[in-house]
C-alpha cells in the first residue's frame, strides 16, 4: 500500500514544486509527532466531494458536535499562527461528548481510511485517463494530501519519501534545509500551547454541562410547583364556591329563628323586670331603716365630741394663763440666782424635791402608758367587731350568691316543664296575684317600721308577716294541685310560652343593666385607683417638705453650735482679762456672762421646741395621711373583690365603715397628741441635761481661773504672746488675702494679655495665609481632594444606609406577606365555623322561605370576598415589582459605586503624578535660578546644604555685598522673564485644579442624582405602604366585621339553646320558690342580729365616751394638785431668793478682804525688810481665802443647778 502511494507521489508532483513544498511540511509534521499515535486532522475543503466524510464523522459523534466544531476552529484559527493547509483538532462540547478525545480521534481515522483508499484509486484511474483536466488533477492532489495526512509512516518509509521529493524537485532542498530546523521548534511549542487549549476547553466544557443541567432541574421543579399551586388555587376556589352557597341557605334559616326567638326574649325580659322592680322597693325600704338609725347613732357621737373639745379648749387656756404666770417668776428667779453661796441646807431639801418631783413624773408616764396600753387593747377589740361585721357581709353575699344559683336552677327546671306549662302558667298568675298583696302587705309595714324606733318590734312584726306568707303559699299550692287538672289546651301553652320568653328576656337586659353597673363600679374603682395615686404623690410632696425643713433645723442648730462656740471663745477671752483686772469685775463679768448665755440657750430651748413641734405636726398628718392611704388601698381590694357581688347592703356597709373611721380617727388623734406631748418631755430632758453640762464645765473654768490667780504674771505674759501671734497671724492672713487679691488681679491681666495675642495670632495667621497661598495652592488642592474623599465617603454610607432602608422595606413587605397569609388562615377558621353552623341549623331550615336582605347581605359579602382576593393578588404583583424595581436600583448603586472607585483612582492617579510634576518642576526652577544667580555672581559662594528661602536670603546679602550699590538691568530682566513663566506655570496649574475641581462637582450632581432618584422611590413605597397598610385595616375591619356576625349567630343559637332549656325547667321554679322563701326568713333573721349587734356597739360607744368624760375630769384634779404644789415651790423660791440676797453680801465682804490681803502682799513685796514669817502667814491667809471662794462658787453651781431642774420641772408641767 505505501509502494503504491509512493508511486502516485511521482506520477503526480512531476511538474509542480509548490505541491511538493506542501509534502514536505506534511512529512515534517509526521515526524514531529511521532509520539502521538493517535490525531485526527481536517482541511477544510472547498468541493462538495468532501462533504460525505464529515457527515459520516458527525453521525457517529452526535448532532450537537457541528457548533462545537466550528467554535474550536475559531478559537484555534485565532491563537495560533499556522500555515495554510495546517490540520484542525476536532474537540466535543456538548452533552454526547462524554468518551475520551483519543477514542473519538481513533473513530474518526478508522472512518477516514477506507475513503481514503478509495479517493486514492480513484486518482489513480483517473490521471491515467484524463491528464488534461487541471481542476480534477488539483481535487486529486488535496485527497491525496489527506489520504498521506491520515496514514502512519515509521522513519524509514518518511526517509523514502522525503528522498523520492528531494529528487524530484532540487529547488526545495534548501528551503527544506532552512525550514526543518526552525519549524520543528516552534512546531513544538504551538502543540505544547494547543495541549493546554484543550485541557481549558475541556474544563469548561464540564462546568457549563454542569451549569446547563443544574438550570434544566431547576426549571422542572419550578414548572411543577407551579402546576401544583394552580390545582390547589382552583380546588379551593371551588370549595368556596360550594360553601358560600350552603352558607347563604344555613344564614336565610337561622334569621328566621333568630326573629322568632328575638320576640319570645323579649316576652321573658318584661315579667322578669317586674320583678325585679318590686325586689329593689323591699331594699330600698331596708335601707332607709338603717340610714336613719345610723344617723341617729352619728348625731349623738358628734354631739359629745363638741363637748369634749370644749372642755379641752377650755384647759388649754388654763395651761397658757398658769404658763405665763410661770415666765414671770422665772424672771424673778434670774435675779436671785447671783447670791446662793450660803444656803448649802436648802439645796439638799430642794434636792430631795426634784427628787419626789421625778418619782411623781414617772408615776404619771406609767399612768400614761398604762392608758395608752388600755387605748390600744380597745382598738384591737373594735378592729375585731370590725372583721366579725366584715364576716357576716361576705355571709350575706354568700347567701345571695346561693339564691342567685338557685333562681338559676328554677329557669332550668322551667325548661323541663314545657309539656305542663298550661296548669303551671295559671299558678304563676295566682302566685303574681298573692305575690302583690303580700307586697302591698309588706308595704304596710315598712310604713308601720319605719314609725318605729325599737328593732325588736320590726323583727316580731317581720315574723308574723312570714308565718302569714307561709300560710298563703301552702294555700297557694293546694290550690295549684287542683287546678292542674283542668288546664289541656295548647293554644294557651304557645302564648304562655311568649310570655316566658319576654320575661327571660326582660331579665337579659336586667343582666346587661347589671353588667353595666359592674363596669361603672369598674371606672369608680379606676378612678378611686388615681384618686390614691394622688395621694400618694401629695404624700412624697410632704415628706420632701419635711426633710427639707429638718435640713433647715439642722443648719439652725449648727450656726447656734457656732453661737456656743464663739462664746466659749468669749468666756476665754474673758480669762485673760481676769488676770489684769480686780476680782469684783471679773465675777460681775463672769456673772453677765452666765446671764447671756442662760438666755441664748433659753432662745435656743424655745426654738427647738418649736421646731420639734412642727415636726411631730407633720408626722402627725403623715402619719394620718399614710393610714388614709392604707384605708382607701384596702377599700380599693375589697371592692374588686365584691364587684360581682354588689348588694343592696353596700350603703349599710359604707355608714358602718364610716363611722368605724371616724372613731379609729378620734382614737388615734389622742394617741398622737399623748406621743407629742411624750416626745417634748424626752427632747426638754435631753436640753436640760445638756445645758447643766455646759454650766458644769462653765463653773469649772471659772475655778481653774481662781486657783490660777497666783501664776498671774505668767499666764499674762502668755496670753500677751498668744494676743501678739494671733495678730501676727491676722496680718498673715490679710496680707495673704491682698496677694490673693493681686493675684487674681494678675490673672484677668494675663486673660486679657492672652486674648490679644489670639488676637494677634489669628490676624498674624490669617497674614501668612494670604502671603503663602500661591505657595500652598497645591497643598489646598491635595487638602480639598482629601475632604471630597471624605463627601465620597459619605455618600458610600448613605447608600449603604439607604441599601439597609431598602432591606427593611423588604422584610416589611415580606411580613405583610406574612399577615395576608395569616388572614387567609383565618378566613378558612372562619368558613369552617361557618360550616358548623350551617350544619346546626341545616335541620331547621326546611320549613322557613329565603329573605331578600340575608340574600343582600350574602351578595355583598361575596362581593368583599372576591375584592379581598383582587387586592390580594394585586399586592402580590405590587411586592414582585417592587423586588425588581430594588434589585435594579441595587444594580444602578453598584454601577454608580464602581463609576465612583474608578474616579477616584484616576483622581487620585492624577493628583500624584500632577505633585509630583510641580515638585520636579519646581526643584527645577529653584535649580536653574541657583545656576543663573551663580553664574551672575560667581564671587559669591553660599553652602548648598541650606533650604532655597535660607539660600536666597544669604545670596542676597553677599550679593548685596559684592554689588555695593551696581544693578545690571539685563539680569533684572531675566529673572522677570522667569518670574512671568513661574507664573504662567502656576496658572496652569490652578486651571488643571479648577478641572478636577470640575469632575469632582459632576460626580457630586451623579451622587445627588442618584440620591433623588432613590428618595422619590422611596416616597412611591411610603406611599404604597401606606395604601397597604389602609387595605390591611380594612380587611381587618371587614373581617372583625365577619367575625361579629358569626358571634351574633352563635349568641342567636345559643339564646335558643337557652329557650330550649328553660322550657324544660319551668316545672322545677315552683318547687325551688318554696326554698327562697325560706332563705328570705333566714336572711330576716340576720338583718334582725344586725341590728342588735349595732345597738350593742353604740352602747359600746357611749360607755367609752362616759369613761372618756371620767379620764378628763382626773387629768383636771391632777392639774389643781400640780398648781398647789407649784404655788408652795414659789413661796419657797422667795425665801431662797432672801438668802441668796444675804450670800451676795458676805461674798462682797470676802472679795473686799481678798482685796485688802492682796494689796498688803504687793505692798510687802514692794519693801523687801518684811520678815519670812510674816510673809507666811499672808500666803496662808490668801490660800484659804481662796479656798473659801472655790466653795462659794461650787454652792453657787449646785444652786443654779437646782433651780435650772426646777425650770425644766415646770416646763414640763405646762
Amino acid at each position: 500500500m505505501r509502494k503504491i502511494v509512493l508511486c502516485k507521489i511521482i506520477h503526480i508532483f512531476e511538474n509542480t514544486p509548490y505541491d511538493l513544498l506542501v509534502l514536505c511540511t506534511v512529512f515534517s509534521d509526521f515526524e514531529d509527532d511521532q509520539d502521538k499515535k493517535v490525531e485526527t486532522l481536517m482541511v477544510p475543503s472547498k468541493r462538495q466531494e468532501a462533504l460525505p466524510l464529515h457527515q459520516e464523522a458527525k453521525q457517529e459523534s452526535g448532532s450537537g458536535k457541528k457548533k462545537a466544531s466550528s467554535k474550536k476552529q475559531k478559537t484555534e484559527n485565532v491563537f495560533v499562527d499556522e500555515p495554510l493547509i495546517h490540520a484542525t483538532t476536532y474537540i466535543p462540547l456538548m452533552d454526547n461528548a462524554d468518551s475520551s478525545p483519543v477514542v473519538d480521534k481513533r473513530e474518526v481515522v478508522d472512518l477516514l481510511k477506507p475513503d481514503q483508499v478509495e479517493g486514492i484509486q480513484k486518482s489513480g484511474t483517473k490521471k491515467l485517463k484524463t491528464e488534461t483536466d487541471k481542476e480534477n488533477a488539483e481535487v486529486k492532489f488535496k485527497d491525496f494530501l489527506l489520504s498521506l495526512k491520515t496514514m502512519m509512516f515509521s522513519e524509514d518509509e518518511a526517509l523514502c519519501v522525503v528522498d523520492l521529493l528531494k529528487e524530484k524537485s532540487g529547488v526545495i532542498q534548501d528551503a527544506l534545509k532552512k525550514s526543518s530546523k526552525g519549524e520543528l521548534t516552534t512546531l513544538i511549542h504551538q502543540l505544547q500551547e494547543k495541549d493546554k487549549l484543550l485541557a481549558a476547553v475541556k474544563e469548561d466544557a464540564a462546568a457549563t454541562k454542569d451549569r446547563c443541567k443544574q438550570l434544566t432541574q431547576e426549571m422542572m421543579t419550578e414548572k411543577e410547583r407551579s402546576n401544583v399551586v394552580i390545582t390547589r388555587m382552583k380546588d379551593r376556589i371551588g370549595t368556596l364556591e360550594k360553601e358560600h352557597n350552603v352558607f347563604q341557605n344555613k344564614i336565610h334559616v337561622s334569621y328566621q329563628e333568630t326573629q322568632q326567638m328575638q320576640m319570645k326574649f323579649q316576652q321573658v325580659r318584661e315579667q322578669m323586670e317586674a320583678e325585679i322592680a318590686h325586689l329593689k322597693q323591699e331594699n330600698g325600704i331596708l335601707r332607709d331603716a338603717v340610714s336613719n338609725t345610723t344617723n341617729q347613732l352619728e348625731s349623738k357621737q358628734s354631739a359629745e365630741l363638741n363637748k369634749l373639745r370644749q372642755d379641752y379648749a377650755r384647759l388649754v387656756n388654763e395651761l397658757t394663763e398658769k404658763t405665763g404666770k410661770l415666765q414671770q417668776e422665772e424672771v424673778q428667779k434670774k435675779n436671785a440666782e447671783q447670791a446662793a453661796t450660803q444656803l448649802k441646807v436648802q439645796l439638799q431639801e430642794a434636792e430631795r424635791r426634784w427628787e419626789e418631783v421625778q418619782s411623781y413624773i414617772r408615776k404619771r408616764t406609767a399612768e400614761h402608758e398604762a392608758a395608752q396600753q388600755d387605748l390600744q387593747s380597745k382598738f384591737v377589740a373594735k378592729e375585731n367587731e370590725v372583721q366579725s361585721l366584715h364576716s357576716k357581709l361576705t355571709d350575706t353575699l354568700v347567701s345571695k350568691q346561693q339564691l342567685e344559683q338557685r333562681l338559676m336552677q328554677l329557669m332550668e327546671s322551667e325548661q323541663k316543664r314545657v309539656n305542663k306549662e298550661e296548669s303551671l302558667q295559671m299558678q304563676v298568675q295566682d302566685i303574681l296575684e298573692q305575690n302583690e298583696a303580700l307586697k302591698a302587705q309588706i308595704q304596710q309595714f315598712h310604713s308601720q317600721i319605719a314609725a318605729q324606733t325599737s328593732a325588736s318590734v320590726l323583727a316580731e312584726e317581720l315574723h308574723k308577716v312570714i308565718a302569714e306568707k307561709d300560710k298563703q303559699i301552702k294555700q297557694t299550692e293546694d290550690s295549684l294541685a287542683s287546678e292542674r287538672d283542668h288546664l289541656t289546651s295548647k293554644e294557651e301553652e304557645l302564648k304562655d310560652i311568649q310570655n316566658m320568653n319576654f320575661l327571660l328576656k326582660a331579665e337579659v337586659q336586667k343582666l346587661q343593666a347589671l353588667a353595666n353597673e359592674q363596669a361603672a363600679a369598674a371606672h369608680e374603682l379606676e378612678k378611686m385607683q388615681q384618686s390614691v395615686y394622688v395621694k400618694d404623690d401629695k404624700i412624697r410632696l410632704l415628706e420632701e417638705q419635711l426633710q427639707h425643713e429638718i435640713s433647715n433645723k439642722m443648719e439652725e442648730f449648727k450656726i447656734l453650735s457656732d453661737q456656743n462656740k464663739a462664746l466659749k471663745s468669749e468666756v476665754q477671752k474673758l480669762q485673760t482679762l481676769v488676770s489684769e483686772q480686780p476680782n469684783k469685775d471679773v465675777v460681775e463679768q463672769m456673772e453677765k456672762c452666765i446671764q447671756e448665755k442662760d438666755e441664748k440657750l433659753k432662745t435656743v430651748e424655745e426654738l427647738l421646741e418649736t421646731g420639734l413641734i412642727q415636726v411631730a405636726t407633720k408626722e402627725e398628718e403623715l402619719n394620718a395621711i399614710r393610714t388614709e392611704n392604707s384605708s382607701l388601698t384596702k377599700e380599693v381590694q375589697d371592692l374588686k373583690a365584691k364587684q360581682n357581688d354588689q348588694v343592696s347592703f353596700a350603703s349599710l356597709v359604707e355608714e358602718l365603715k364610716k363611722v368605724i373611721h371616724e372613731k379609729d380617727g378620734k382614737i388615734k388623734s389622742v394617741e398622737e397628741l399623748l406621743e407629742a406631748e411624750l416626745l417634748k418631755v424626752a427632747n426638754k430632758e435631753k436640753t436640760v441635761q445638756d445645758l447643766k453640762q455646759e454650766i458644769k464645765a462653765l463653773k469649772e473654768e471659772i475655778g481653774n481661773v481662781q486657783l490660777e490667780k497666783a501664776q498671774q504674771l505668767s499666764v499674762t505674759s502668755k496670753v500677751q504672746e498668744l494676743q501678739n501671734l494671733l495678730k501676727g497671724k491676722e496680718e498673715q492672713m490679710n496680707t495673704m488675702k491682698a496677694v490673693l487679691e493681686e493675684k487674681e488681679k494678675d490673672l484677668a491681666n494675663t486673660g486679657k494679655w492672652l486674648q490679644d495675642l489670639q488676637e494677634e495670632n489669628e490676624s498674624l495667621k490669617a497674614h501668612v495665609q494670604e502671603v503663602a497661598q500661591h505657595n500652598l495652592k497645591e497643598a489646598s488642592s491635595a487638602s480639598q481632594f482629601e475632604e471630597l474623599e471624605i463627601v465620597l465617603k459619605e455618600k458610600e454610607n448613605e447608600l449603604k444606609r439607604l441599601e439597609a432602608m431598602l432591606k427593611e422595606r423588604e422584610s416589611d413587605l415580606s411580613s405583610k406577606t406574612k399577615l395576608l397569609q395569616d388572614v387567609q388562615d383565618e378566613n378558612k377558621l372562619f368558613k369552617s365555623q361557618i360550616e358548623q353552623l350551617k350544619q346546626q341549623n341545616y335541620q331547621q331550615a326546611s320549613s322557613f322561605p329565603p329573605h331578600e336582605e340575608l340574600l343582600k347581605v350574602i351578595s355583598e359579602r361575596e362581593k368583599e370576598i372576591s375584592g379581598l382576593w383582587n387586592e390580594l393578588d394585586s399586592l402580590k404583583d405590587a411586592v414582585e415589582h417592587q423586588r425588581k424595581k430594588n434589585n435594579d436600583l441595587r444594580e444602578k448603586n453598584w454601577e454608580a459605586m464602581e463609576a465612583l472607585a474608578s474616579t477616584e483612582k484616576m483622581l487620585q492617579d492624577k493628583v500624584n503624578k500632577t505633585s509630583k510634576e510641580r515638585q520636579q518642576q519646581v526643584e527645577a526652577v529653584e535649580l536653574e535660578a541657583k545656576e543663573v544667580l551663580k553664574k551672575l555672581f560667581p564671587k559669591v559662594s553660599v553652602p548648598s546644604n541650606l533650604s532655597y528661602s535660607e539660600w536666597l536670603h544669604g545670596f542676597e546679602k553677599k550679593a548685596k555685598e559684592c554689588m555695593a550699590g551696581t544693578s545690571g538691568s539685563e539680569e533684572i530682566k531675566v529673572l522677570e522673564h522667569k518670574l512671568k513663566e513661574a507664573d504662567e506655570m502656576h496658572t496652569l496649574l490652578q486651571l488643571e485644579c479648577e478641572k478636577y475641581k470640575s469632575v469632582l462637582a459632576e460626580t457630586e450632581g451623579i451622587l445627588q442624582k442618584l440620591q433623588r432618584s432613590v428618595e422619590q422611590e422611596e416616597n412611591k413605597w411610603k406611599v404604597k405602604v401606606d395604601e397597604s397598610h389602609k387595605t390591611i385595616k380594612q380587611m381587618q375591619s371587614s373581617f372583625t366585621s365577619s367575625e361579629q356576625e358569626l358571634e351574633r349567630l352563635r349568641s342567636e343559637n345559643k339564646d335558643i339553646e337557652n329557650l330550649r332549656r328553660e322550657r324544660e325547667h319551668l316545672e322545677m321554679e315552683l318547687e325551688k320558690a318554696e326554698m327562697e322563701r325560706s332563705t328570705y326568713v333566714t336572711e330576716v333573721r340576720e338583718l334582725k342580729d344586725l341590728l342588735t349587734e349595732l345597738q350593742k356597739k353604740l352602747d359600746d360607744s357611749y360607755s367609752e365616751a362616759v369613761r372618756q368624760n371620767e379620764e378628763l375630769n382626773l387629768l383636771k384634779a391632777q392639774l389643781n394638785e400640780t398648781l398647789t404644789k407649784l404655788r408652795t415651790e414659789q413661796n419657797e423660791r422667795q425665801k431662797v431668793a432672801g438668802d441668796l440676797h444675804k450670800a451676795q453680801q458676805s461674798l462682797e465682804l470676802i472679795q473686799s478682804k481678798i482685796v485688802k490681803a492682796a494689796g498688803d502682799t504687793t505692798v510687802i513685796e514692794n519693801s523687801d525688810v518684811s520678815p519670812e514669817t510674816e510673809s507666811s502667814k499672808k500666803e496662808t491667809m490668801s490660800v484659804s481665802l481662796n479656798q473659801t471662794v472655790t466653795q462659794l462658787q461650787q454652792l453657787l453651781q449646785a444652786v443654779n443647778q437646782q433651780l435650772t431642774k426646777e425650770k425644766e420641772h415646770y416646763q414640763v408641767l405646762e
